[in-house]
């Protein structure tokens, strides 16, 4: 499929928005990727949200932690769901203890089974883009929201096993 045949359709912000943070917010673990250096990690992570910012909690020494400290640029996914966003650590205060007790919050019954951090570092990551991808009877596509910008979009991606059916040579027909 030509660039050209790729249908784009604007969608309605405020409710994409909604729908995929939702989503986003319900999901226990994410894989979290950050960089440094040249060299990318990814690792499943507990998650807790509040609004755009997901929140991670991690030993200090880890080095997802000296990642973040090289690069803000973090990326995260789960099942269908992928979001790009600016990552830093939390210095101690106000907004830590609120993302610790989100933590505690969003995972009670499981944190208790975690041994202690020697040096707790929390992560928290603002959103600037998520995406959906899907596969439904018109076929595969993506709902990209780009919190930045305010906007949200449906992009058709076209056939991704082959070429539309009416394009295939007729194999019937020289049977």
């Amino acid at each position: 499929m030509d660039q050209a045949s790729i249908r784009v359709a604007a969608l309605d912000y405020p409710a994409e928005s909604a729908r995929l943070l939702g989503l986003l917010s319900r999901k226990r673990s994410v894989t979290l990727a950050t960089a440094a250096g040249g060299s990318v990690g990814a690792r499943s992570m507990c998650l807790a949200m509040r609004g755009e910012t997901c929140y991670f909690q991690t030993d200090a020494g880890m080095d997802k932690t000296g990642q973040v400290r090289a690069s803000s640029a973090a990326a995260l996914c789960a099942d269908a769901l992928s979001a790009e966003g600016e990552a830093r650590l939390l210095e101690p205060g106000p907004e830590f203890e609120e993302a610790l007790e989100l933590m505690r919050r969003a995972h009670a019954g499981k944190a208790e089974g975690f041994r202690p951090f020697r040096d707790l570092a929390l992560i928290a990551v603002r959103l600037t883009r998520i995406r959906e991808w899907s596969y439904d009877p018109e076929g595969p596509h993506e709902v990209v929201v780009d919190l930045a910008a305010g906007t949200a979009f449906r992009r058709e991606l076209g056939p991704c096993f082959g070429p539309p059916e009416d394009s295939r040579p007729a194999a019937r027909e020289r049977i």
